[in-house]
C-alpha cells in the first residue's frame, strides 16, 4: 500500500447560486476518504483536509436559496493543493452569464493557482469559470449536458467532450451535470488516494464507480440561435425528420453552399449539420422510446431511418444505451 506523508488541503470554493449538494455532497464523499483511509491505516494522518471558502469570506446563497457558511475568504487559505469548484444552478443564459461575468475575482485566483500547479476540479457549469479563466484552452473538457452547445460556440479553442461525465486532462478536472460530482470526487480520491481507497468510499456510500457517459440523460433543448440561417436550417431538420435529409440537400434547401452551412453550423453550434440532423433524430426516437409503445421498428421509420441495424448503432453511439435499454430505464409506458 502506498504511503502518503501529507494531507492534501482541499479548497471548495463557492460562488453565488452553487449547486448547494455539490457542496455538502463533495464534503460527504472527503470525510469518507479519510475514514477509509484510517479504516486501511489507524496511524496514517487525514488523507483530505478541506475549507470551504468565498470571495469575501461572507456565507454564500446556493441555488437552492439556503445560506452555506463558509471557512474563509480564498486569499487567506494557506497551502492549497486542489480546488474544487461547483457548479452554478442555474441553465438560463440570462441568468447564468452575468454570474460568470461577476467572478472576475475568481477567474485571476484561478489563474493564480494553476500557476501554482495546483490540481483544478469541477462540476457541471464550474467548467465555465475554468474556460473564462483562459485554462482550458487546448484541453479537453466537458460540462452540463445542457449548456454544452453554450460552452462550444464561447469558447471553441476547448476540446469539448460534451457526453462525457468526466475529462481529466493533466492537472484539470470537470465532470459533467449535477450530480456527476460523485463521479469528480471519486477521481479526485483515487487520484490521491488509490484504487482501493476510491472502491471502499464508492461502497460505503453508495455511489457507481466509474460511469463513462451523461448521454443518455440528454433531453432535446429549445436552442436560440443569432444566425437565421441556423434558425432557418434547425426548422427544416425538425419538419423534415422522416426524408433522408443529407447536408447537400438541406444546403439546397437554404440556398447555399454546403461549405457556408458547415462553417456557419460550426460557428452557431460547436458541431457539424450532418451531426446535428443526426442529433434531432435521435433525440426524435429517445422521447417516441419514453412515451410510446410502439415496436422499434415503427420508430426507426418514423425518425427517417430505413435499416434498423443502422440505428441501432447510431443510437447506442449517441446515447450510450441501446435502444432497449433506454426504454427500459426511461420509458413511462407500461410493458
Amino acid at each position: 500500500m502506498a504511503k502518503f506523508d501529507n494531507t492534501i488541503e482541499v479548497a471548495i470554493v463557492l460562488v453565488e447560486r452553487c449547486l448547494g449538494s455539490a457542496v455538502i455532497g463533495a464534503v460527504d464523499l472527503l470525510l469518507a476518504a479519510n475514514r477509509a483511509s484510517q479504516h486501511l491505516d489507524p496511524e496514517r494522518p487525514p488523507l483530505f483536509r478541506w475549507r470551504l471558502t468565498s470571495e469575501d469570506g461572507r456565507p454564500v446563497t446556493t441555488g437552492n436559496g439556503y445560506p452555506q457558511a463558509v471557512d474563509c475568504d480564498w486569499n487567506s487559505l494557506g497551502r492549497v493543493d486542489l480546488v474544487y469548484l461547483a457548479g452554478i444552478a442555474e441553465i438560463d443564459e440570462a441568468l447564468f452569464l452575468p454570474i460568470l461575468q461577476r467572478n472576475q475575482a475568481l477567474q485571476s485566483w484561478l489563474r493564480l493557482k494553476a500557476a501554482q500547479n495546483v490540481v483544478l476540479a469541477s462540476s457541471c457549469t464550474g467548467s465555465f469559470f475554468f474556460a473564462e479563466a483562459g485554462l482550458l484552452q487546448g484541453r479537453k473538457a466537458t460540462t452540463a449536458w445542457s449548456v454544452s452547445a453554450l460552452f462550444a460556440r464561447r469558447y471553441p479553442e476547448v476540446d469539448l467532450q460534451p457526453d462525457a461525465l468526466l475529462v481529466q486532462d493533466g492537472s484539470v478536472l470537470c465532470a459533467g451535470a449535477a450530480t456527476s460530482y460523485q463521479d469528480l470526487l471519486l477521481a479526485l480520491i483515487r487520484r490521491f488516494g488509490g484504487r482501493r481507497i476510491a472502491s471502499l468510499v464508492s461502497r460505503y456510500m453508495l455511489v457507481e464507480y466509474q460511469r463513462e457517459s451523461q448521454a443518455p440523460f440528454r433531453m432535446s433543448t429549445e436552442l436560440h440561435y443569432d444566425d437565421p440561417l441556423i434558425v432557418a436550417a434547425a426548422e427544416q431538420v425538425r419538419t423534415r425528420l422522416k426524408e433522408p435529409l443529407s447536408v447537400d440537400t438541406l444546403a439546397e434547401h437554404l440556398h447555399v453552399s454546403n461549405r457556408t452551412l458547415i462553417r456557419r453550423f460550426r460557428k452557431a453550434t460547436g458541431e457539424s449539420p450532418l451531426a446535428f440532423i443526426q442529433q434531432q433524430r435521435i433525440e426524435s426516437a429517445k422521447r417516441l422510446l419514453e412515451l410510446t409503445a410502439l415496436p422499434l421498428e415503427e420508430i426507426v421509420q418514423r425518425v427517417g431511418y430505413a435499416d434498423i441495424s443502422t440505428f441501432r448503432r447510431l443510437f447506442k453511439r449517441i446515447t450510450g444505451l441501446t435502444p432497449k435499454v433506454y426504454r427500459q430505464r426511461f420509458g413511462v409506458v407500461p410493458d
